[in-house]
């Protein structure tokens, strides 16, 4: 988390460009792509770039998949954000993760505030 609030909190250096070892190091790369099946748990408040590190993984992995909650919220139709329709959402979420837990993709990742 410290990682993330200092480079994000750094204007000088672009959000593009998360310091994580699985989107900058080659190395670290080709052992995700070799490995199989990865699941990334990204955490933090809005500010901290979880949304800039899920895009560069999908361009790292093409065949990777992500899950947020608050999706339901971002759909042409959204529901107003209430206390029922975000526990709705983090249900929905849990459903979606629970069930590509059956079909493989290499990378896997879930963005989220808090998942209970």
């Amino acid at each position: 988390m410290e990682a993330c609030e200092q480079h994000f909190k750094d204007e000088a250096t672009p959000r593009e460009e998360p310091p994580f070892p699985c989107v900058r190091d080659p190395n670290t790369i080709e052992f995700l792509r070799r490995h199989g099946r990865v699941f990334f748990i990204t955490r933090g408040p809005h500010w901290c770039g979880k949304s800039d590190l899920v895009s560069k993984l999908h361009d790292l992995y093409p065949d990777s998949v992500s899950y947020w909650a608050d999706k339901i919220f971002s759909a042409p139709v959204a529901p107003v954000r209430t206390a029922s329709t975000v526990a709705k959402s983090h249900d929905l979420c849990k459903e979606n993760v629970s069930r590509a837990e059956s079909v493989h993709h290499s990378v896997r990742s879930l963005r989220t505030l808090r998942l209970r």
